[in-house]
């Protein structure tokens, strides 16, 4: 009986240990001493990330480690971007509105280049937002030029975009205005540049190029962006000519560029006018008192010219008003009134005034209360029989022949113009006047005219178009 208890003692031990080997053998203990792997990979850990972030994932088995990643190249410059007080360059993809506080006054030039063959315009807006400026294609290739007194320390915004809205990059600069010396200068210009001018004498001045490796063209413009001038092959071989009268401690703006907006250089001379050497051209005698203002309608303005003749006050820069003036003598009798007798609804008064005596000059604003305009008073100027004057304006010539005859006033050389001239005695009664007889829209009349008296010539240019032509009397 008790070799039968240590049997079933022993048996229950060997079935003990089997069960023990059993188990760890499953437990991973024993056997190849590894745990099986599940059919389902575990999840990487979760990894805390900051928010809106992807999540990046772990590389498999074997993969090469991915490349370190780069910082990608920051956005071209948009809305809300902004250009220094001192000037600057901004590259502008589509459109952008740049903030500008320039740290000086002065004429300052906006423009855009590098326009990859698309079509960029610049407006200006002033603190309010209101649209002060605005240009398109006016630097050649496209690009867009604006030239304008800006105040030191007053917020401006530069809109630049694309016509109509397209794609497309472009850059845009804003610097002061290079100073051309008062009493002249020659300067070399590379493609497009603006300039800012103030004569230092009342005289009629000469802009010129020469030694150009493009075809140079310029255009001058009063302070307030109004058109004076322009010219781009009167000085021959490409280059660009200009003859203007000019007011002496007025700033002008000149605007120097290639047709076609290359960069090709040329020289730009100013300098008072003297002729051309051997060409027969004579200086027309500036005559002080030359007025061309800004003026707002409704107002009322004594006027004393300081010469007698025949004289021309005429309104321009009328954007879409439509200015009237009356003209009163010192009895505050009617002289001469006019509405739109100067073409795109601007009025001009062409009458004989006394020097030295007051008259006083009304205008208003056909069904408008208030508006803005610039009011050009012109005397007559001297003229001698033989040779040339360059006209760019309408103009009033003085002529006293020196024996009777027959002379011919004619125009030839036109730009862009279709020239007029009309004669009037020295009591401001019209005489005669031609338009086309002398070909190619040039004036061509034959009039006989008396020893020792005194005429008055107008040379204009019909429907007020913006050219230039030469004027002979012979």
């Amino acid at each position: 009986m008790k070799n039968l208890i240590n049997i079933l003692i022993a048996a229950g031990v060997v079935v003990l240990a089997g069960i023990i080997v059993v188990v760890l053998f499953l437990t991973g203990i024993l056997g190849s001493g590894s745990k099986p792997g599940p059919a389902i990979p575990d999840p990487e850990p979760t990894r805390s990330e900051s928010p809106g972030a992807s999540p990046t994932p772990s590389p498999s088995a074997g993969a090469p480690a991915p490349a370190p990643a780069t910082t990608p190249p920051p956005p071209p410059p948009q809305g809300g971007a902004d250009i220094p007080g001192s000037g600057g360059i901004v590259r502008v993809e589509d459109y952008a509105e740049l903030e500008f506080i320039p740290d000086r006054s002065g004429i300052w030039v906006l423009l855009t280049f590098d326009n990859e063959d698309d079509d960029p315009n610049l407006a200006l807006l002033d603190s309010m937002g209101n649209e002060i400026a605005f240009n398109d294609d006016d630097a050649g290739n496209y690009n867009a030029i604006i030239m304008i007194h800006l105040d030191a320390g007053t917020a401006y915004t530069i809109v630049a975009g694309l016509y109509g809205g397209g794609s497309g990059t472009f850059s845009v600069s804003a610097e002061p205005a290079e100073v051309l010396a008062g009493g002249g200068d020659v300067v070399l210009v590379q493609g497009t540049k603006g300039f800012s001018f103030t004569p230092n004498e009342s005289c009629t001045w000469e802009f010129r190029t020469s030694d150009n490796d493009g075809d140079p063209y310029l255009e001058l413009h009063d302070d307030s962006g109004g058109y004076i001038a322009e010219d781009d092959d009167s000085g021959g071989n490409f280059n660009a000519l200009m003859r203007c009268d000019l007011i002496a401690g007025t700033t002008y703006c000149l605007i120097a560029r290639n047709i076609g907006g290359s960069s090709a250089a040329f020289t730009l001379t100013v300098e008072p006018s003297s002729g051309d050497a051997g060409g027969g051209d004579i200086d027309v005698p500036f005559v002080e008192g030359v007025l061309s203002i800004p003026t707002v309608a409704p107002f009322v303005l004594p006027f004393t010219p300081d010469e007698g003749g025949i004289w021309i006050i005429y309104t321009s820069n009328n954007g879409d008003y439509d200015p009237m003036l009356e003209l009163y003598g010192p009895d505050g009798n009617l002289i001469a009134e006019d509405d739109d007798g100067w073409g795109d609804r601007n009025s001009i008064i062409v009458e004989r005034l006394e020097g030295g005596v007051e008259y006083t000059l009304k205008g208003d604003l056909w069904d408008s209360s208030s508006g803005e305009f610039t009011l050009n008073f012109k005397p007559p100027y001297l003229i001698p029989a033989g040779g040339a004057v360059r006209v760019n304006d309408i103009t009033v010539f003085v002529f006293t022949p020196a024996s009777t005859g027959v002379y011919t006033l004619a125009t030839s050389d036109n730009v862009n113009c279709d020239p007029m001239v009309d004669v009037y005695n020295v009591n401001g009664y019209y005489l005669d006047g031609d338009d086309d007889s002398g070909g190619n829209f040039n004036a061509l009349l034959n009039i006989e005219l008396q020893a020792g008296e005194t005429y008055y010539i107008i040379v204009q240019f019909y429907g007020t178009c913006e050219g230039l032509c030469t004027f002979t009397i012979d």
